[in-house]
C-alpha cells in the first residue's frame, strides 16, 4: 500500500486542543473513532481539509478562502446534526474552494504540487494532491473575492465555508439536471429554516431566473419521506415555492 499523506498540522492542531483542555479526551477519541467510520476516499479528503483549514490559519489566511461545493453542504448539516452525521453524507471526490492567489500559494507549497489552469477566463485552477489509496485528490480552486463566509468547526477544525444561501444560488443550474446537487439544494433549505430564516428573505435575495430553478428544485425533489433528505418541512416547502411565484 502507498504511504499515507502527511496531515500533521491537523494532527497537531488536534492535539494541542487537546492538551489545552479546548477539547476533551472523550472528544478527541471520538473524533479519532469518526475517521475511521468514513469511507474513502471522503476520509482522506475530510483530513485533508482540516490540514487545509489549519495550514491556512497558521498563515493568517483564514479571511481569503472559503470552502464551496459538497463539502460546504456538509459542514452546514454538521453543525445543524453533529460530526455524527458525516459517515452517512453521500461523499464528493472532488474539494472546492475560492480565494486569493495567497492562498492558492500557500496550498502549493505545502503540498508540493502546481496548480494546472482548467479555464483562463474565470481564472479556475485544479490542484492535484497525491492520495494513498486513490491515486490522487482534486481541489478545484477559484481565484476571485470571497464572500459571506462563515466559520463551522468539523471533526474539531475550523473551517471558513460558504454560507448556505449563496451556496444554494451556486448549486441552482446543476440541481435542475442532477440529482445530488438538488438534493444539497433541498437540504440547504433544511438549515435555513433551522435558522429561522424566513421564505421571504431567501426569495428577496434571488433574480427571476434563480426563483424559477428553485421553484422547480422544490416541485420535483421536495420528498419529506426521503430518509436521506435532511430537508424543510413540508409547511416551510410550501411557503417557500408560493412566494418563489410571487
Amino acid at each position: 500500500p502507498k504511504k499515507r499523506m502527511d496531515f500533521d498540522n491537523k494532527d497537531n492542531y488536534l492535539e494541542s486542543a487537546a492538551s489545552e483542555g479546548v477539547l476533551s479526551n472523550d472528544d478527541l477519541d471520538k473524533i479519532l473513532t469518526l475517521y475511521g467510520q468514513i469511507d474513502q476516499p471522503m476520509r482522506t479528503l475530510l483530513e485533508l481539509i482540516g490540514d487545509l483549514s489549519v495550514t491556512l490559519l497558521q498563515r493568517s489566511l483564514d479571511k481569503e478562502y472559503c470552502i464551496f461545493g459538497g463539502y460546504a453542504v456538509l459542514a452546514h448539516l454538521v453543525e445543524r446534526f453533529g460530526d455524527q452525521f458525516i459517515p452517512a453524507w453521500r461523499g464528493s471526490h472532488d474539494l472546492d474552494i475560492v480565494g486569493t492567489k495567497n492562498v492558492l500559494h500557500a496550498l502549493e507549497s505545502r503540498y508540493k504540487i502546481k496548480a494546472s489552469a482548467l479555464n483562463h477566463n474565470i481564472r479556475k485552477s485544479s490542484l492535484k494532491v497525491p492520495g494513498y489509496d486513490a491515486d490522487e485528490y482534486k481541489i478545484d480552486y477559484l481565484v476571485r473575492p470571497i464572500s459571506q463566509q462563515e466559520e463551522i468547526t468539523v471533526l474539531g477544525i475550523p473551517l471558513k465555508v460558504m454560507a448556505p444561501l449563496p451556496l444554494i444560488q451556486s448549486k441552482l443550474t446543476a440541481a435542475l439536471t442532477q440529482e445530488k446537487h438538488q438534493l444539497d439544494v433541498i437540504n440547504l433549505l433544511g438549515v435555513l429554516e433551522h435558522r429561522n430564516i424566513p421564505p421571504h428573505d431567501i426569495v428577496q435575495k434571488m433574480d427571476p431566473s434563480e426563483r424559477r430553478k428553485l421553484y422547480d428544485i422544490i416541485q420535483d425533489g421536495f420528498d419529506p419521506h426521503n430518509r436521506v433528505s435532511v430537508g424543510p418541512t413540508v409547511t416551510y416547502a410550501r411557503d417557500l415555492r408560493s412566494k418563489l411565484l410571487n
